[in-house]
């Protein structure tokens, strides 16, 4: 059986590699990434930029292995310097997971659209068109220049888009390409898409998403940085990181998924799509995975074993434990029955 760094390298590393070869095969993919009107091959494209971003948050994991993955040490016996390091990871790790996270939503919201060609096409022709429009507006607000290759794209690409609907689910609603007043605010948030994709959500995609949740939503100070914002005790460096590259791995394998089922007509490449369709994150997660009876530590202190999990409409799991040795003087922290998975290592 392969350890979990072993699986984690396939899954960020490896397997895009052969999603990419596939999606590339007999195509100029390099020719159609710099097309701006997108004419062809929209799926293909999409398809092949996910698993570039997937590569990504691999090349992040590997290089904290090899820069810090045999530092065996808890929070507070870590040196200034030493902390500096983790915290930067932590920083970056943090990023991956939004960025997985918003992903993963993404391929989710395309894997469901009946024609998916134009849907990805439209969504890639609004990105630029909002990428150029910004740019111009700044240049024309800030240095008093417009940007006159930028605005013929923009009247390019609004002609392309006319013969395109606007209800794709990217889209707000009641808002018009067409009109500058519109432009910015074309595209719906994350959090609405995020809102909206729960309701449909299988059990399984909500408990995908829900693992890592409960770290995403403490990662905008931490990516952001701002001075004087709380700084969270890290109780164990190796498991803390093992948590948000586990929750980057789980939203990439199901990404990968989407991939498939939004490729699942264009693609030459019908076994590894097969292979792909029939992955589950059960099937890896099990370092990770925390079941009813197991017995685990809490805040890398005292022993309890499993009770009962829950689950929040996000998907994001509530461990209740039972303590089975927590006596004298206890923090505050074991007041409480309920838990996160965070909170939790488990005991082989």
């Amino acid at each position: 059986m392969p350890t979990l760094e072993e699986l984690t390298r396939i899954s960020l590393l490896a397997t895009p590699q052969q999603i990419k070869e596939c999606a590339a095969k007999e195509i100029d993919i390099k020719k159609c990434e710099r097309d701006i009107l997108s004419k062809d091959y929209n799926i293909r494209k999409y398809i092949y930029q996910a698993c570039k971003q997937i590569q990504g948050f691999g090349i992040g994991y590997e290089k904290f292995q090899k820069e810090i993955g045999a530092l065996d040490k808890k929070g507070h016996e870590l040196t200034d310097s030493e902390e500096m390091v983790v915290r930067q990871y932590e920083k970056e790790a943090n990023l991956m997971l939004r960025s997985a996270v918003e992903l993963y939503i993404e391929s989710w919201n395309f894997a469901r659209e009946t024609n998916k060609e134009d849907a990805v096409r439209s969504y890639y022709l609004v990105k630029t068109l909002q990428a150029f429009f910004k740019r111009n507006s700044n240049s024309e607000k800030y240095c008093d220049h417009p940007l006159n290759g930028d605005i013929k794209n923009i009247t390019d690409i609004r002609s392309e888009l006319e013969s395109l609907p606007t209800t794709f689910f990217f889209y707000n609603k009641g808002k018009d390409p067409q009109k500058d007043k519109d432009v910015i605010r074309l595209t719906k948030s994350y959090t609405t898409l995020l809102d909206e994709a729960l309701v449909h959500m299988t059990p399984r995609e909500r408990f995908a998403l829900g693992e890592s949740y409960q770290q995403y939503v403490n990662t905008s100070d931490s990516i952001h940085g701002y001075t004087g914002s709380p700084v969270f005790e890290i109780d164990d460096v190796q498991n803390f990181m093992k948590v948000l590259h586990g929750g980057v791995y789980i939203l990439a394998l199901y990404t990968q998924k989407n991939l498939t089922k939004i490729g699942s007509e264009v693609l030459p490449c019908k076994d590894l799509i097969d292979a792909l369709d029939g992955i589950e994150s059960g099937d890896f997660n099990g370092v990770l995975k925390i079941d009813v009876g197991d017995c685990v530590i809490v805040k890398r202190q005292i022993k309890a074993s499993v009770k009962k999990i829950t689950f929040t409409k996000y998907g994001c799991a509530k461990y209740e434990v039972v303590f089975e040795d927590k006596r004298g003087e206890w923090s505050h922290s074991f007041d409480e029955k309920v838990y996160l998975r965070k909170d939790l290592q488990k005991i082989p």
